[in-house]
């Protein structure tokens, strides 16, 4: 075999391998994808109140391609918790028929695409209504992880479960999405 036909068949075998590539990339029908995970924030302050714990978010970011469209976070606020100090006694009667209360962390890109209005709409399909705490959230807004963290897009909300359903996973839909679970 001669210098020609090395050249030919290093030049088909290139051509098959572009070939194999550009097939196994139309193989990727979906480029939405959610990815989780969980941030704490540390301890708080009000007054001369302070207290030493951690507030567990679970995270749930819904992404196109590597633009993220939405991102939520939600931290279950327990009775005996610190942060609860950070609420005003209006805000405290607001939540004291809750059975579960949840402080809830959101971003979108585009509401137009992804919107708070449709997580929230599916929010109350399960049993969990929205509640704005004004002054709840400044507190969580003006706490050192919220700026060290660049969370300074997201708007700060409360989910509050009145009824049952108490401890049931919250499931999220978006279009062309796949379901996202947040435990």
């Amino acid at each position: 075999m001669g210098v020609m036909g090395i050249k030919q068949i290093t030049k088909n075998f290139f051509l098959f391998i572009f070939l194999i590539l550009g097939i196994s990339s139309c193989a990727n029908l979906s480029k939405n994808r959610i990815y989780q995970g969980s941030f704490i924030l540390s301890n708080g302050q009000v007054t001369e109140k302070y207290w030493k714990e951690d507030l567990e978010f679970k995270r749930s970011s819904w992404y196109f391609e590597l633009t993220m469209y939405f991102d939520i976070m939600i931290g279950q606020l327990k009775e005996d918790s610190g942060f609860n100090n950070w609420m005003t006694e209006t805000e405290r009667l607001a939540l004291n028929s809750c059975v579960e209360k949840y402080i809830t962390l959101s971003y979108r890109l585009d509401s137009d695409k992804i919107s708070d209005k449709s997580f929230f709409a599916q929010m109350e399909k399960q049993g969990l209504t929205q509640i704005i705490l004004p002054d709840f959230g400044n507190q969580v807004k003006l706490h050192p992880d919220f700026e060290r963290l660049g969370l300074r897009e997201y708007n700060v909300y409360f989910l509050c479960r009145r009824g049952p359903g108490s401890g049931n996973p919250i499931k999220v839909n978006f279009p062309s999405f796949k379901e996202g679970i947040i435990n």
